[in-house]
């Protein structure tokens, strides 16, 4: 079955091979990021990992984080946060991930919440999060 490491890792390409986010904000596999990487950044995580209603149906959450430092206002870039969030929600809305052994469904799309950590408190964030729903069946023989 997959394990979330390879839905992370299928989240990850998908969103590392893209020319135009790569032009926006580096890509980390995971959920944290080198503590010397520079903003904008983007972490991909998946949490939640479980079985749903029916034989051989799994679920997660993919969380897709966006960073940037603030302005020098002491306000968040929100432009910033906005571009890499919409290329991100156009990468991975209705993406079929290709995961070893399973079936997946197209990603669904959630929602997006900004924050901010006080640990880090020249940098803001945007979470967005995917639904994932994949079929896989345990061989029996």
């Amino acid at each position: 079955m997959p394990t979330i490491h390879a839905i992370e890792t299928a989240d990850y390409k998908v969103l590392k091979s893209d020319g135009g986010l790569a032009g926006l904000c580096t890509v980390f596999n995971g959920n944290k990021r080198p503590s010397n990487a520079a903003n904008p950044a983007l972490t991909v995580t998946v949490e939640r990992l479980e079985p749903g209603m029916g034989t051989g149906i799994w679920m997660c959450d993919v969380i897709v984080a966006t960073y940037t430092d603030e302005l020098a206002n002491s306000t968040a870039d929100n432009e910033r946060m906005e571009t890499i969030d919409a290329r991100v929600h156009e990468l991975l809305t209705d993406a079929e991930l290709v995961l070893e052994g399973a079936k997946a469904l197209p990603l669904i799309e959630g929602y997006s919440t900004n924050g901010w950590n006080p640990q880090h408190p020249k940098e803001h964030y945007k979470k967005s999060k995917f639904g994932l729903v994949f079929v896989y069946f345990k061989d029996t023989v």
